[in-house]
């Protein structure tokens, strides 16, 4: 369906106009039911939650009416979340010195040249999953004042939920962009972060990669936490083994106050090292 073709007419001075176009909609599918005590012979599954396109046209431009156009779209399958999107320009491109790399851009449709509609000049995609015991529960806000919710918030990544014995995420990115007649610029990288209550006061957490365009380990931090009743404790590692960033290593130790009326109360210790011979 279209969700929104708005044209729209002004004489102010100068000539201006355009039209909008954008088209988003949901693709599903009926499969037969796997049980036979199922009330209905057929089941409804969504396919894409959310295909999207849109472009603009401007009449009265001196050049280059037609905007690029932008396409999304996003699904679940097997509890996987998966988003896609990108970018097609229609254009045709010259090599000019002028322009580096890239070219000169005509004012000419590639369709025109028997070349195909557009160009794929941008492309994204995501895939990312996360496991923990009883992740399909409903999630319900935990006991705590209003300043302490706002502590929560205000340092999320260093907020533990306790009633969670072990938790894992992992994500894989792929990017491609290419301008004109450039050589296209790709990024495909895999990224997880996982933690696991060793006892019932001690969280232990790590979050690394692996960037397969480079072939190396991205950035890697370990932690440490240690619940103290009215204190708590933390202790972040980011080891040397990173050869796409150097000889990077650092480590904190943090050792604070829980209540938010106390926050400033903490005993801090930051050490950083690098060392970039060798790569």
């Amino acid at each position: 369906r279209i969700s929104s073709f708005n044209p729209t007419l002004t004489n102010v001075g100068s000539r201006s106009g355009g039209i909008n176009f954008s088209l988003n909609n949901t693709i599903e599918a009926k499969v037969k039911a796997k049980s036979d005590t199922a009330a209905k012979e057929f089941e409804k599954i969504t396919i894409i939650d959310n295909l999207s396109l849109s472009t603009n046209y401007n009449f009265f431009a001196t050049k280059y009416k037609l905007a690029p156009v932008s396409f999304g779209a996003t699904s679940r399958v097997k509890k996987f979340d998966i988003n896609i999107g990108g970018t097609l320009d229609p254009y045709v491109y010259k090599v000019n010195s002028n322009y580096g790399t890239v070219g000169e851009q005509l004012d000419e449709y590639l369709f025109s040249t028997g070349k195909g509609l557009a160009n794929l000049s941008a492309f994204n995609m995501s895939i990312g999953k996360s496991f923990k015991p009883g992740g399909n529960k409903p999630k319900t806000s935990p006991n705590g004042t209003e300043g302490q919710m706002k502590q929560i918030n205000r340092n999320i990544d260093s907020y533990v939920d306790w009633s969670v014995p072990w938790e894992f995420q992992f994500s894989y990115q792929y990017n491609y962009t290419k301008r004109g007649l450039a050589p296209a610029v790709t990024v495909s990288a895999v990224t997880f972060s996982g933690s696991v209550k060793l006892t019932e006061k001690w969280d232990f957490k790590v979050q690394s990669g692996y960037d397969f365009v480079n072939k190396g380990v991205s950035l890697t931090n370990i932690s440490i936490h240690r619940d103290l009743h009215c204190w708590e404790m933390q202790f972040n590692w980011t080891p040397a083994a990173s050869p796409l960033y150097g000889r990077a290593s650092s480590y904190s130790f943090d050792l604070r106050v829980k209540s938010s009326l106390l926050q400033e109360l903490k005993l801090s210790r930051r050490r950083s090292f690098y060392d970039s011979g060798g790569f």
